[in-house]
């Protein structure tokens, strides 16, 4: 009965040793996929040139197309 015991204890701790090591792997794939997309938002956020100021006719043109957009967009509430 004690040998039972023995190999019950030792089934589970395969089972977690198993599920940890599936887990560690997961993580190691989950932080490749952060640091490319780090690395990604990095090479975007760099200056590219200097800023063109918006003029302002551009600038209510945006806000003219943003607007008609909210407006006949079905789902906006």
């Amino acid at each position: 009965m004690e040998e039972l015991g023995g190999l019950l204890v030792s089934i589970i701790g395969l089972i977690i040793a198993i599920a940890m090591m599936l887990a560690q792997f997961r993580l190691f794939s989950i932080d490749k996929t952060l640091k490319q997309i780090l690395e990604t938002l990095q090479k975007g956020a760099q200056p590219s040139g200097p800023a063109v100021p918006e003029t302002e006719a551009d600038l209510a043109q945006r806000r003219a197309a943003i607007a008609d957009a909210q407006k006949n967009w079905p789902t906006y509430k």
